[in-house]
């Protein structure tokens, strides 16, 4: 019976020392819900500031987001292009530097 009781102290003992440290990380969990609670606070006085200077200039938020995008796309169509027009100029001088029309 004396050996299964230092056993089971000893098994006692982890138990306490895990209980311990899962306090321990329930503490910094906490810190860090209270962390991200301020940041999503800060981010809604914030969206709520952009919606009111968009509204001062008669817009609002979702047309602003509606603009960047459409904004995004005539950019990758831009540097689309731009790749072809590089492309094609490349080609270009390559063919006219090949006097011979030998292609070496």
């Amino acid at each position: 019976v004396i050996v299964k009781q230092g056993g089971l102290g000893k098994t006692i003992n982890k138990l306490k020392d895990q209980a311990n440290l899962l306090r321990g990380e329930v503490g910094e969990l906490g810190e860090n819900v209270d962390g991200l609670v301020a940041e999503v606070n800060t981010m809604k006085e914030a969206g709520v500031a952009l919606d009111i200077i968009t509204r001062k200039q008669g817009s609002n938020c979702d047309e602003i987001i509606s603009l960047l995008r459409e904004n995004k796309e005539i950019l990758k169509k831009q540097k689309s292009y731009l790749r072809q027009v590089a492309i094609a100029d490349i080609t270009e001088i390559i063919l006219e530097s090949d006097r011979d029309g030998s292609f070496t």
